[in-house]
C-alpha cells in the first residue's frame, strides 16, 4: 500500500506531465510585421498571388486558391506554416514561402506565427476609444465649486439685468447681489456675444459650432422661454447687433458673411457678402440706416441696410478688427465728425 507521502505527490507529478496552453500572441504587434516584411509584396490585396491576400487579417482568415491557410489551435496542419517550413507537398513538391532565392523565415520568426496560431489564431484587438481610456482615469473631485467662464456681457437698464455668456449657456445676472436669476442651456457652443433688447424684454446671444454651423438666440427675459432660433451661417457666430428700431437682427460669423434676420418673423432678410475672413463686429448706425462690420481681414465696411450695398471699406487698420461702434452723433452720411458737431449742420 503506496504511503500517504506517495500520494500526495501524486497529483503533482501528474500536472508536471499536462503542456500548458500557449500563451497568447498580440497579432498587431508581433505576427502582422512579420507578414509585412516577408509576404506582402506579392500577397497584397490589390494583386495577391493564389487570391491569397496579407495585408489585413481578415484577408488572411479567408485564405485563397490554396484553401485555408489557418487552422485555430493546430499549427502542425495549418496550411501557413507548411509553405513557411517547406512541407507543403503542393505540386509534388515541398514549396517554400517566400518562394524561390527570397530570404525565408528565420526559426524563430515562424515559432511566433505557431505560438500565435496554436493559442487560437485570435484577431487583433480591437482599437481602444478615448472614451474607454478617459473613463479609467481617477475620478479627482474640486475642492471649490468650479467657477463659469464668461465670454460675453451686456447690461440692460430697463431689466436691471445683467447677462453673461459662456460655454453652451446664458445667465441672467442680479447686478446688486450678483447671484444667477436664471440660466438658459443647451446653447451650441461658446457664446461669442449677447444683447438685449432697448426695453429689455428680451436677450439674445450669438453662438455656435465651429467649422459646423452658428446659431443666434432670442429668449423672453421675464421667463428666459425661448422664442426662436436663427439659423443659416455655416461657421460660429462672433458679432451680433439688434438695430435701434429693434426689428432687425444682425450676425457676423467666421465664415465671412453677415446676415440680417426680421425679428417678427425670424426670416433671414438678406446676407451681406465682402469680408474674406471672420466676421468680429458689427454696429448700427443711430438712425439704423448703415452697418458697421468689423473683420479680422483687417478692414471695417460700412453697409447701407436697406438694398445690403457696401459703402465703404475702411483699410487702414494693420491688425484684425474685433469691435466696432458708431458715435451718437453720427447720424448723417458720409459720417464726417467735427468738433462742434456733424458735417450736416446738425
Amino acid at each position: 500500500m503506496p504511503s500517504l507521502r506517495h500520494l500526495s505527490a501524486f497529483p503533482v507529478m501528474a500536472l508536471a506531465g499536462i503542456h500548458a496552453a500557449p500563451a497568447p500572441v498580440d497579432y498587431d504587434a508581433r505576427v502582422m510585421p512579420l507578414f509585412q516584411e516577408h509576404c506582402v509584396d506579392c500577397h497584397a490585396a490589390d494583386d495577391a498571388d493564389g487570391e491569397f491576400a496579407l495585408d489585413t487579417f481578415d484577408a488572411l482568415i479567408k485564405g485563397g486558391k490554396a484553401g485555408k491557410p489557418v487552422v485555430p489551435g493546430d499549427a502542425q496542419n495549418s496550411l501557413l506554416v507548411k509553405f513557411l517550413e517547406g512541407r507543403s507537398g503542393r505540386e509534388g513538391k515541398n514549396q517554400f514561402m517566400p518562394p524561390g532565392k527570397k530570404e525565408h523565415l528565420k526559426p524563430e520568426e515562424i515559432a511566433i506565427i505557431r505560438q500565435w496560431i496554436d493559442a487560437g489564431a485570435h484577431p487583433p484587438a480591437a482599437p481602444g476609444k478615448p472614451a474607454d481610456a478617459l473613463a479609467t482615469l481617477p475620478k479627482i473631485s474640486p475642492r471649490t465649486a468650479i467657477k463659469k467662464s464668461v465670454l460675453s456681457l451686456s447690461v440692460s437698464a430697463p431689466a436691471k439685468l445683467v447677462v453673461a455668456g459662456g460655454y453652451g449657456s446664458v445667465r441672467l445676472i442680479d447686478p446688486n447681489s450678483l447671484q444667477t436669476v436664471r440660466e438658459m442651456k443647451e446653447v451650441a457652443g461658446k457664446v461669442n456675444a449677447v444683447a438685449f433688447s432697448a426695453d429689455g424684454a428680451f436677450v439674445f446671444a450669438a453662438a455656435g459650432t465651429p467649422g459646423v454651423s452658428g446659431v443666434a438666440y432670442q429668449w423672453k427675459t421675464t421667463d428666459g422661454s425661448l422664442v426662436r432660433k436663427l439659423e443659416g451661417h455655416s461657421d460660429a457666430l462672433y458679432g451680433m447687433a439688434i438695430s435701434p428700431d429693434g426689428k432687425l437682427l444682425a450676425t457676423g460669423s467666421y465664415d465671412q458673411k453677415i446676415k440680417l434676420w426680421d425679428l417678427s418673423t425670424g426670416a433671414e432678410v438678406r446676407a451681406l457678402t465682402g469680408h474674406n475672413s471672420g466676421v468680429f463686429g458689427l454696429a448700427f448706425r443711430p438712425d439704423g440706416k448703415v452697418l458697421a462690420s468689423a473683420s479680422a481681414d483687417r478692414t471695417v465696411k460700412l453697409w447701407e441696410v436697406a438694398t445690403g450695398r457696401r459703402l465703404d471699406t475702411f483699410s487702414q487698420p494693420l491688425k484684425e478688427q474685433t469691435a466696432v461702434a458708431f458715435s451718437l452723433m453720427a447720424v448723417c452720411w458720409p459720417p464726417v465728425v467735427r468738433t462742434t458737431g456733424c458735417a450736416c449742420g446738425r
